[in-house]
């Protein structure tokens, strides 16, 4: 995969325990590559740090500040020792016309042969509060699978402590991510 694209996908949500509850949505996605962002390679409803119809902005991701996306991976990737990808993809909900909220975005890390090896979790909440968590595993199964520490408050229906175990399949072509609290 070489472009920027708008991309439809299926969202699901499932509570277990007590009260049951689950419902289904579709969501529109861009999947970007944050080397290529100021090439012309967008969709043309797309654009980068200015309104369209689908839009996202530098400064709503990673760190603060003004740097392109593609120079705070590389300091986020310093800080945590982390040697760079291949490649890397954002899997992101776009602003759509007006500025929206983004509960999670993934920076979906490629190796030469386009598979997931790693990744990125962006998890924000309606706060402004967000955390990285970082993805990775060695064994070499259909999925990258990793459990991590529940940071900060993100619902009023979860409690603040307790771990996610993300699966995030391999496939740059298929994504599938699977995130259980």
């Amino acid at each position: 995969m070489k472009n920027n694209k708008i991309i439809l996908a299926d969202t699901a949500h499932k509570r277990f325990g007590k009260q049951k509850h689950s419902f289904s949505y579709s969501l529109v996605y861009v999947l970007v590559n944050p080397d290529t962002l100021r090439d012309q390679t967008n969709p043309r409803l797309f654009s980068v740090n200015k309104k369209n119809v689908f839009w996202i902005n530098d400064s709503d991701f990673l760190l603060p500040g003004k740097e392109s996306l593609s120079q705070k991976l590389i300091n986020v990737r310093k800080q945590w020792n982390v040697p760079p990808p291949h490649r890397t993809f954002l899997l992101t909900l776009p602003n759509l016309i007006i500025k929206g909220f983004n509960p999670v975005s993934f920076y979906l890390d490629l190796d030469s042969n386009s598979q997931i090896i790693s990744a990125i979790a962006q998890v924000t909440n309606t706060h402004g509060e967000g955390h990285l968590y970082w993805i990775s595993d060695t064994c070499e199964s259909t999925y990258l699978e990793n459990v991590q520490d529940k940071t900060f408050y993100v619902s009023p229906f979860l409690k603040n402590k307790g771990t996610y175990t993300f699966k995030i399949g391999r496939d740059i072509e298929n994504i599938e991510i699977y995130i259980e609290y």
